[in-house]
């Protein structure tokens, strides 16, 4: 029996350069950079639980933002182009 996935966008905005890097690589695991801190990640219930956690380790709740977003249906572009991937070493 195949696991159900569900598409996800995570949005964030952190100050601080060095969480900010650390929560891009956590995510990069996970799915596709879509803008410099929007990822699209295609994920079971249980990889979602482990996305929320890790995520949790790493952010600050007073200074930072993160949403996270179920699309239904099929992800369409509708209008935009994607940001290039950034170097390995580059701060996000």
């Amino acid at each position: 029996m195949r696991t159900a996935r569900h598409t996800y966008v995570i949005a964030y905005d952190i100050p601080d350069d060095t969480r900010r890097l650390k929560v891009a690589r956590w995510l990069e695991r996970f799915g596709q950079r879509r803008q410099y801190s929007v990822f699209e990640c295609e994920l079971s219930a249980a990889q979602l639980e482990r996305v929320k956690a890790g995520l949790l380790e790493r952010l600050m709740a007073d200074k930072d933002s993160l949403l996270i977003y179920r699309v239904a249906g099929r992800p369409e572009l509708i209008l935009g182009t994607e940001v290039p991937s950034p170097k390995e070493n580059h701060v996000v």
